[in-house]
């Protein structure tokens, strides 16, 4: 499987068709009112797959500070622990579909990002091990 486009957006949608329509997408920085902030953030995972590859394929995304290190979220009762979404796709050709030709695949979480501090952060993405990024800059109020 090979990834193609990697979005950080407001809102996406994906179709059965492997097409998607994204809302406010590109976005490569973004503005909070003060820290600590949570930041809604969705991402799109465009990918294509091999029609003779194995059906399933899994998918791993983080959010990580300036020093690499991944952001946490409350879990159960409250406690902190690891930002990390993990999921395995099946994706199967239908009886027509051409062998040469790409399964196009969507993946698209929406996750609230808990950010600290203003600064440079990366929205990590592992496909069946291919890893890909995009860094988000957050600032607070008038740049802080």
């Amino acid at each position: 499987m090979k990834v193609k486009h990697l979005i950080l957006c407001q809102h996406a949608v994906g179709y059965e068709n492997g097409s998607f329509s994204v809302l406010n997408g590109g976005l490569s920085s973004a503005s909070v009112p003060g820290f600590p902030a949570t930041l809604p953030l969705t991402v799109l995972v465009h990918a294509l797959a091999d029609a003779s590859e194995p059906p399933v394929h899994h998918f791993a995304l983080s959010v990580r500070d300036a020093e690499g290190r991944v952001l946490d979220i409350p879990g159960p009762g409250g406690k902190l622990q690891p930002m990390r979404l993990e999921a395995n796709l099946t994706v199967k050709a239908g009886p027509n579909h051409p062998l040469e030709v790409p399964l196009p695949v969507n993946f698209i979480p929406s996750l609230p990002v808990f950010i600290q501090k203003a600064g440079r952060y990366e929205v990590h993405c592992e496909v069946d091990g291919q890893v890909c990024s995009e860094n988000l800059f957050v600032q607070g109020p008038s740049g802080a």
